[in-house]
């Protein structure tokens, strides 16, 4: 017998017996984990669960194979399951960046930017210098409202990989934050050029265009963004949105039905679409639709104005008026609530209340033209009527 292999056997057979099998463990750990890892990468994602669960029963001190157990967890929405599994990989592997990262995936996922960035500069520190990191950390910029420090990963990550478009995005969603529109498209344009199947930056695009009033440009990306996801909810309410600001009622009254027929809860698309049948004159539907959102949300003044406003465009001056006193208790230091009732006073003929809100009005609001005309026009009705007496 070879003298080297009679020495590694001695030291072997002199180990305890729990040592032998720790060893053997790990090695069926970290089969199971590649085993994992290969599934992952083919969108076996059960699969991939099952190897990893395979790899922590072998050895429950493996953090790369609760990270991954955990970001799988994360993906099918198990929030409890990937939360618990990448606090264990913390716990068991603290001197690892990657547990770090996948720990601030899982906080920027449910919307804690704070401790995601915290994370992020952990992982960073320990020398983890890669561009996807960078991005995801400026990601949680832009989530904290934090656009220098989001333009700044970005760039680094630019450097460390020209034309990522990852980065592109993220500065495209910064640029916008910002208020810089034509920035922005240029931006999300080169994620594009990179990716052209980058939904999110098709309709933050979109929203570019849009805010520079280019909606056919809008219109085009948001067309395209619906064709790469058909259940983009965001991208429809935008799409309807769009149509309705290029004058295309019918394309938006589509939209905005179908995302209330896919999200019936959601206020705001009842008063979109409220808003396009007034355009159209289909003043019953309108009234319909901001019924409903009185419904949903009954101590939302302004809804009672908007409803308000449809009761008075079919005829019905009372329950406007009754709508417009609702909002004024709802929001007592409201111009808008003030000038509304005080017209519905005026052309009811109640001159008296009518000049008594507008006033009010014109206290809140100075400058608003509308109520000191009409508040002008009520008083000399009220001059001309003691004049007659």
């Amino acid at each position: 017998m070879p003298r080297l292999f009679a020495l590694s056997l001695v030291v072997w057979c002199a180990l305890p017996a729990h040592a032998q099998d720790v060893l053997v463990n790990k090695r069926a750990s970290q089969a199971a984990y590649q085993r994992g890892q290969r599934a992952d990468a083919e969108g076996r994602r059960d699969e991939a669960i099952a190897a990893y669960t395979a790899a922590v029963a072998a050895d429950p001190a493996n953090g790369a194979a609760l990270a991954a157990r955990g970001k799988d967890y994360l993906a099918s929405g198990d929030r409890a399951r990937a939360r618990a599994d990448i606090e264990q990989a913390v716990r068991v592997q603290p001197g690892s960046a990657e547990v770090y990262v996948a720990r601030a995936d899982l906080y920027s996922a449910t919307g804690q930017p704070a401790p995601a960035i915290a994370d992020y500069t952990t992982a960073i520190a320990m020398k983890t210098e890669r561009p996807e990191i960078y991005s995801a950390r400026g990601s949680a910029y832009v989530a904290a409202q934090q656009y220098a420090q989001a333009m700044a990963d970005f760039n680094q990550a630019l450097k460390l990989r020209a034309g990522d478009a990852e980065a592109y995005k993220g500065l495209g969603l910064a640029q916008a934050a910002l208020g810089q529109p034509r920035d922005a498209i240029a931006d999300f344009g080169l994620c594009l050029a990179a990716r052209p199947d980058d939904e999110q930056a098709l309709v933050g695009r979109a929203l570019a265009y849009s805010a520079v009033v280019d909606y056919a440009s809008a219109l085009r990306d948001l067309d395209a963004a619906l064709k790469l996801d058909t259940n983009d909810l965001r991208a429809l309410r935008v799409r309807g949105a769009v149509r309705e600001r290029m004058g295309q009622s019918d394309g938006a009254i589509a939209d905005y039905s179908e995302a209330i027929r896919r999200d019936a809860a959601d206020v705001r698309l009842y008063v979109a679409r409220a808003g396009v049948y007034e355009r159209a004159k289909q003043y019953k539907e309108a009234l319909q639709d901001r019924d409903r959102a009185v419904q949903m949300n009954p101590r939302d003044a302004d809804l009672y104005l908007a409803r308000g406003g449809a009761y008075r465009l079919l005829g019905d001056n009372d329950k406007a008026l009754a709508d417009f006193s609702v909002a004024v208790g709802l929001a007592p230091n409201s111009a808008k609530a003030w000038l509304a009732r005080g017209s519905a006073y005026y052309y009811a003929g109640a001159f008296q209340e009518a000049v008594a809100d507008l006033n009010r009005a014109l206290q809140l609001d100075p400058m608003d033209a509308s109520a000191r005309g009409l508040a002008t026009a009520a008083q000399n009705r009220i001059d001309e009527a003691g004049k007659g007496r």
